[in-house]
């Protein structure tokens, strides 16, 4: 387990935006189709494939550590609350935005 670190000590002035994800690239395909097995029901898909739109998250990596819970872990904790039915916020996740304004 990493030491925790101090949020304070990562700002930078001009800001410097953090890119927090996992280091591995994920296509929405492939989490749909993770989550599809995990419900036993194959997801279906319309129209074409938008561009790709991939944060650099090194930076982030380099400086809070690789995330300790990975990917397969994370898409079992989703599925499992939402299986449940646990509590979602409603909010638009705009996750078809190509103009960089989220």
């Amino acid at each position: 387990m990493s030491t925790p670190r101090l949020s304070v000590s990562l700002c930078e002035t001009p800001p410097r935006p953090l890119v927090v994800t996992g280091p591995e690239v994920v296509s929405v395909r492939d989490a749909a189709e993770a989550f599809g097995e995990r419900f036993s029901r194959p997801p279906r898909f319309t129209g074409e494939p938008g561009p790709a739109l991939l944060g650099d998250p090194a930076l982030c990596v380099s400086r809070l550590g690789a995330p300790e819970v990975g990917l397969a872990r994370l898409l079992d904790w989703v599925a499992a609350w939402v299986a449940q039915g646990g509590r979602s916020l409603g909010k638009p996740t705009h996750f078809e935005s190509t103009h960089g304004r989220f």
